[in-house]
């Protein structure tokens, strides 16, 4: 029990004092949570939060490599109606910043690797983007860290890189379909898929 309790102060202490609970108190889903419904409710009880259970996380991750996994819309940033206007706190982006120095850390989205990258502004973090299709990961320094410097080659690893030319085509075929509504609306934005 002490050496748990030393392992959870030790990585208190590593992600700085009130690090858990700036993320907690930042966290777009905590902030809603002071009006949600019972329905609500009951879903966040069947699955808590992460960081509502973090010391029994950090006793149960001793001897492990605790790697962190993070949705952006909704986790990171509010949800908004304008997707473009999805914009974390400097607040949310530091504690990021600071759990990523601890661990590797990563946001898995379903925007576009680099739409997500334009909103965080972290090199340090591995991305990736349309649901896993397109995975970056930081560039490394000659001591195996992850280098900070948002002008540094990652590592890039695309798994369905085999499967572009049918996706092309398949996208073609949508865009072929879809142009006379496109025609029809032209107030509306044209659809922009990126991978």
């Amino acid at each position: 029990m002490a050496v748990r309790r030393k392992c959870l102060r030790a990585a208190q202490a590593e992600l700085g004092a009130g690090l858990v609970e700036s993320m907690r108190a930042s966290s777009p889903t905590h902030a809603r949570a002071a009006g949600v419904d019972e329905e609500h409710a009951a879903s966040m009880a069947r699955h808590p939060s992460a960081l509502g259970k973090f010391e029994e996380i950090v006793a149960a991750s001793k001897g492990k490599q605790i790697v962190m996994f993070l949705d952006y819309d909704g986790t990171l940033s509010p949800i908004v109606n304008d997707p473009d206007a999805a914009f974390m706190s400097d607040t949310m982006r530091m504690a990021v910043r600071s759990v990523a120095k601890q661990f590797p850390t990563a946001i898995v989205s379903g925007r576009c690797r680099d739409k997500v990258f334009e909103f965080v502004k972290l090199a340090e973090l591995y991305y990736a983007g349309s649901h896993g299709m397109d995975i970056k990961g930081p560039a490394k320094s000659s001591a195996g860290h992850a280098k900070s410097n948002s002008k540094a080659k990652g590592v890039l690893f695309q798994p369905a890189s085999e499967f572009m030319p049918m996706i092309e085509q398949g996208w073609a075929a949508v865009a072929e379909t879809v142009k006379s509504v496109v025609r029809e609306y032209p107030k509306q934005e044209k659809i922009n898929m990126q991978f």
